[in-house]
């Protein structure tokens, strides 16, 4: 049991360490997503690695709650780590979410807003890595935040871009229709991602502000 005067920052805490690891799988969940969307060749081994990178996940959330349980902490920070955790697993589950749909569709090939899309995933999962680092120290986090912001800015204009090419396709064939659907769905589930990772940020940024 941990007594209140401890920082949250503490050594003494495993909380900094358990959901640096969480956006640790996160970002390595980003990134085998972009390699899928940069070339579909062996997408059944790719998307098993980014289910079993939310197992991993899993695991981790629940050990921050264990830890929780067992650790005296001031309301505050409790319910930052909780959000957090509950945030970070949220966003893992849902790049999952885009690997199931892909893995299931059995796509022809991949589309470059798509492409472009992982790209700005795999920049906000890299901009969170580096928030909780900043945090970690005591300092403040606007710089990566902006940087998150714009990231979701160029996301909002390929998922338009990608649904705009969608409705642009000829459509009058069954095949034609079924693409259309397929990537309307996965387009969705990105778009999912891209929400959580935005509120990832803005959690970590919240927390940071609290403590300077």
């Amino acid at each position: 049991m941990k007594g209140d005067a401890d920082s949250l920052f503490s050594p003494s805490f495993p909380f900094h360490n358990l959901l640096s690891e969480q956006a640790r799988l996160f970002a390595e969940s980003a990134s085998a997503l972009k390699t899928i969307l940069q070339d579909y060749n062996g997408v059944a081994e790719k998307c098993s690695r980014i289910h079993a990178l939310a197992r991993a996940a899993e695991e981790g959330s629940r050990e921050i709650t264990r830890q929780l349980s067992l650790t005296f902490l001031l309301p505050r920070d409790r319910d930052d780590i909780h959000e957090l955790n509950l945030a970070l697993a949220a966003c893992i589950q849902s790049t999952r979410t885009v690997a199931a749909r892909i893995g299931l569709y059995n796509l022809n090939d991949t589309r470059v807003p798509a492409r472009e899309l992982s790209s700005d995933i795999v920049e906000m999962a890299d901009q969170i890595q580096k928030m909780l680092k900043i945090m970690d120290r005591g300092q403040g986090v606007e710089a990566q935040a902006r940087n998150v912001a714009k990231a979701r800015e160029d996301a909002d204009r390929f998922l338009l871009l990608g649904l705009g090419e969608l409705y642009e396709l000829p459509s009058s064939r069954p095949e034609g229709v079924l693409e259309v659907v397929k990537w309307s769905h996965i387009y969705d589930r990105i778009e999912d991602v891209v929400n959580r990772a935005e509120r990832v940020a803005q959690t970590i940024e919240g927390i940071a502000l609290k403590r300077l």
